[in-house]
């Protein structure tokens, strides 16, 4: 018994893809179901957000090197609103981080040719990116916390200071990054 052609059409497309390729494009939909579990469980579920979400998700795991990623990123975010009610700065750091995994790994996949393996190399730099963004937007995020509890007209001064500091925290960390990290040698000499 033969499955249908509909099945076989998806099962080579996803064995050309590769199965690094096919890992990335999961971890994009890893990042939109913990955004959607996150919101759920902390303001209720939505079944239209759901259904965005969940619509949205299979069009960016499908064509990341397309708008529908940006247009999944805007409905995490849209559905985190609706759904966490009242909306929690507190919690927020889990839609931004969310959101970071979404965008480095559709970034990433499509990026990555068909069939193409996983080069260590190139795997440590995006990490190494993905994590100084990551760092800067928890500190953002833990002082922009501290500012909220803190009364005074000042606060907003402040926060856009805090907010030029960590973004030039991240550059200078993230051009380190790359400097540090110039990539495989492909000179042929070896060294």
């Amino acid at each position: 018994m033969r499955a249908p052609a509909s099945i076989v059409e998806i099962l080579e497309r996803g064995e050309r893809l590769g199965r690094f390729s096919l890992l990335t494009r999961g971890v994009i939909a890893a990042g939109a179901g913990t955004c959607w579990l996150s919101a759920g469980l902390l303001g209720g579920f939505n079944g239209v957000v759901s259904l965005a979400l969940v619509l949205t998700t299979i069009a960016a795991v499908t064509t990341p090197d397309s708008a529908a990623p940006l247009a999944l990123i805007l409905t995490m975010s849209a559905g985190w609103v609706v759904q966490v009610q009242p909306l929690s700065p507190a919690w927020s750091l889990v839609l931004a981080l969310c959101v970071l995994v979404v965008h480095v790994a559709a970034a990433r996949a499509a990026t990555i040719a068909a069939g193409a393996v996983l080069d260590p190399a190139s795997a440590w730099i995006w990490l190494q990116h993905t994590a100084v963004v990551a760092v800067t937007t928890t500190i953002l995020w833990i002082v922009v916390r501290l500012l909220a509890e803190s009364p005074g007209p000042g606060v907003l001064v402040v926060t856009a200071a805090a907010f030029v500091t960590v973004v030039c925290f991240g550059f200078a960390l993230g051009g380190w990054t790359i400097s540090a990290g110039k990539g495989p040698d492909h000179s042929g000499t070896g060294g």
